[in-house]
C-alpha cells in the first residue's frame, strides 16, 4: 500500500526545536527524511515569518547570528509557499 502523505508543510514549531537540539538546517532536514520518509517538503511564509520574528528577539548576538543562518539555510533548500486564502 502506497503512502497517504502527498508532502510535509513544516511548522515553525519544528523549526524552532532544531537549534534548540543543536541541529543545522541539513542535520534538521536529514532527521525529517529519517522520521517520514522522503517525501517533497515545503515551509509556509508565516513560518518564515515567525522564524524571522525570533531572530530579531534573540537576546545575544550570537543566537540572533545562529538563527539568521539556520533560517538562511533553510530557505535556500526547502521552498516557501505564500499563504492563499
Amino acid at each position: 500500500m502506497e503512502s497517504a502523505i502527498l508532502g510535509l508543510i513544516l511548522d515553525s514549531s519544528l523549526a524552532i526545536e532544531a537549534p534548540r537540539q543543536r541541529l543545522d538546517a541539513t542535520r534538521f532536514l536529514k532527521y525529517i527524511v529519517s522520521r517520514i520518509g522522503d517525501q517533497e517538503t515545503a515551509l509556509c511564509a508565516i513560518t518564515v515569518a515567525e522564524l524571522a520574528h525570533g531572530v530579531y528577539r534573540a537576546n545575544t548576538p550570537e543566537r540572533r547570528q545562529a538563527r539568521r543562518a539556520f533560517l538562511a539555510d533553510l530557505k535556500a533548500t526547502v521552498p516557501v509557499y505564500p499563504v492563499t486564502s
